[in-house]
């Protein structure tokens, strides 16, 4: 009981979810599942405390010049239609793992849209014997390590001048 007290002190500022305090009591799985079927947690909730559950200790912090940007590439990562609520769920994993300071900074960010599409790979006349996918997948690392701010000129030209296009 004494981690969930110290957990409801350092973030009750912040208005966390319940379940969002409720996580702290449960050591696995198990004991997560057992106790949404006694208290029927909607499945709103049930889906937050599964994320926070899942990612309690291994979404931390990075130690560079961006804190969140593991968070930031997990939300990226994420189907384009699940990024929102992703977003308010990391909010919330924030407010459990205690990075208060983080919150603010996550808020304002918006998640930022991957520049290029099949269509931009076309443009620049590649007809590619490998699926369109395999260069994507690449261009879009490349433009996760450069911290999002590569542009779809940018990413061509890399493209290009890396021989990805010509692999």
């Amino acid at each position: 009981m004494f981690e969930l007290e110290n957990r409801w002190l350092r973030c009750m500022n912040y208005q966390p979810e319940p379940m969002t305090l409720l996580v702290t009591l449960f050591n696995d799985q198990e004991e997560f599942d057992t106790f949404c079927k006694r208290a029927k947690c909607s499945s709103r909730h049930k889906n937050l405390g599964q994320f926070l559950l899942d990612y309690r200790y291994s979404l931390q912090p990075m130690r560079d010049r961006d804190l969140l940007y593991s968070y930031k590439e997990f939300l990226i990562n994420s189907h384009q239609n699940q990024q929102d609520i992703r977003h308010q769920y990391i909010i919330e994993l924030l407010k459990y793992q205690g990075y208060i300071y983080l919150i603010d900074e996550i808020k304002q960010w918006s998640i930022p849209k991957f520049p290029i599409d099949v269509w931009d790979l076309q443009q620049n006349g590649l007809m590619s014997s490998r699926s369109f996918s395999y260069f994507l997948r690449h261009l879009k690392e490349q433009w996760k390590s450069s911290h999002f701010q590569m542009t779809k000129e940018e990413l061509i030209q890399y493209g290009f001048q890396s021989g990805l296009f010509y692999s």
